[in-house]
């Protein structure tokens, strides 16, 4: 009997830039870009393997199937998959450990940064021309205080911040290099 291998919620991991066509080496193959809860049942009948992202498969869907015996999530989290209930059925389930750890670290580094500098407020403010270009050029020039080029906010010394905690997963890891100039690694 052929592998029957079906791809619940294929389409936020690959939008059309990559093929599915290893997986036919390895059995009969069907992928749907995304899956309503009504069609779960349906789309999973007499299936082994299923995969998922953003579909969840939950104890009343592994109870309803004796075939099914692996579960793999397309992301790094398992929250849409009841893994107890999967474990008691013998169903195996996996993730990507450290699908996006690069991106993920990336972001918040640059969100951390966008907290203590004010980047994002500076640029909507930019691109509104709401800042005063004369006071820009003047604090450009050592005129005047960088500060007044800006909105009300406060720049905070950096080197007083610190990020007491910045999750446990693979991204903490991935964010380390990237602060580690500030002493925070």
């Amino acid at each position: 009997m052929t592998e029957q291998i079906t791809v619940l919620a294929g389409y936020r991991l690959n939008p059309g830039n990559i093929s599915w066509e290893p997986f036919a080496a390895l059995g009969e193959q069907m992928t749907y870009n995304r899956t309503a809860n009504d069609q779960v049942l349906e789309r999973a009948a007499g299936k082994a393997d299923l995969l998922t992202n953003k579909t969840a498969l939950t104890g009343d869907i592994f109870r309803q199937f004796d075939v099914m015996r692996y579960v793999h999530s397309l992301a790094a989290a398992y929250k849409t998959v009841d893994l107890e209930v999967a474990r008691e059925r013998g169903i195996v389930a996996t993730n990507i450990p450290i699908y996006g750890t690069d991106s993920v670290a990336q972001h918040t580094t640059a969100l951390m940064l966008d907290f203590t500098r004010g980047v994002g407020i500076h640029e909507t403010e930019r691109l509104s021309d709401q800042l005063d270009h004369w006071l820009l050029r003047e604090a450009a020039n050592g005129r005047a205080d960088r500060k007044d080029a800006r909105s009300d906010r406060p720049w905070p010394d950096r080197r007083r911040i610190r990020m007491d905690r910045l999750g446990d997963g693979h991204a903490r890891g991935g964010a380390r290099p990237l602060l580690a100039g500030r002493g925070e690694a």
